[in-house]
């Protein structure tokens, strides 16, 4: 059973890998936490205004998510700098004229609403095209080939994931790292293979596109695959894998967020509840009760 996961994408946009900070994992979110934390420190000295400014590279879930946690902890960094918490800027680009496009209208415009409110500055349309130090690159047009800029002590890549590059490299038939599975969930070419998580691209037959490859699919995948071995082990045929995703809620800090959950709609802090909930789920079914007790959610109220 493969289930390498994912890294970074970059869509081969220059210096974003060599200048812009990863959010791939604990590790490098911890190394972005750090990183802001001396910024804030060193503005005491350098009074440079870059040290105040967060850039976040893609409004997709985990940049909109992200951008949410900053303004949760905008007073702690103003105050670490010495400045008003107003001085904090927190800036998203992104290359497409909307966001969330998983949602409907009304959700989606919601969450630019939010946003706003919040102030954090979302730069749609803006299509980055080279990340230098300390500076990202980006057209308004394509059409255009003249480039604005943004200055910046930091920069955070969000801009979207692809699978591990080692189905590349060996040998399976993977485009971005994912390999379009058979229904079974195994490697159409390798029957003893099944592929599962962020490198396997598990078609919806009925938009012909892969679903998106999120915690939801991934645990419902491997608790399937060990049905099919079991059924192996029995001498039997292996089943079919289908999937109809029970939502999808978003977080923009610690009492907000959108989503959708079976048909509502949630808004505000019942998006954010719920949230907890479905982390608190998915550490159950990951690792039991030990894993919810030393991960789990349970600030549910605020």
């Amino acid at each position: 059973m493969v289930a390498l996961g994912f890294v970074s994408e970059t869509f081969g946009i220059k210096g974003a890998m060599e200048n812009a900070l990863q959010m791939v994992n604990i590790d490098t979110a911890e190394a972005v936490h750090n990183h802001i934390l001396d910024r804030m420190k060193a503005y005491q000295t350098t009074k440079d205004p870059d040290d105040l400014k967060l850039v976040i590279c893609g409004a997709g879930f985990t940049g909109i998510e992200l951008a949410g946690a900053f303004v949760d902890e905008r007073a702690r960094y103003a105050q670490i700098a010495g400045v008003d918490p107003k001085e904090i800027q927190i800036i998203c680009v992104e290359a497409a004229p909307k966001i969330l496009p998983m949602f409907k209208e009304e959700m989606a415009n919601y969450a630019i609403d939010l946003l706003d409110k919040l102030d954090v500055q979302l730069k749609l349309g803006c299509m980055i095209k080279e990340i230098q130090p300390g500076k990202v690159l980006y057209s308004t047009s394509k059409d255009s080939e003249e480039l604005e800029s943004i200055t910046t002590s930091t920069i955070v890549w969000t801009t979207g994931v692809s699978g591990s590059p080692v189905m590349e490299d060996s040998g399976f038939k993977a485009r971005r790292g994912r390999v379009i599975v058979a229904d079974d969930l195994r490697d159409p070419d390798h029957d003893s293979v099944y592929i599962i998580g962020d490198v396997a691209a598990f078609m919806d037959k009925s938009s012909d596109r892969p679903f998106p490859t999120t915690a939801q699919i991934a645990i419902a995948m491997g608790e399937h695959v060990a049905k099919n071995l079991d059924h192996q082990l029995q001498g039997q045929a292996t089943e079919n894998f289908s999937f109809k995703s029970a939502g999808t809620v978003a977080s923009v800090g610690n009492t907000r967020g959108l989503g959708v959950v079976g048909s509502t709609n949630l808004k505000g802090y019942p998006a954010s509840f719920m949230k907890k909930i479905i982390m608190n789920k998915s550490l159950m079914d990951i690792g039991g009760l030990k894993e919810v007790f030393a991960k789990g959610r349970f600030d549910l109220y605020h």
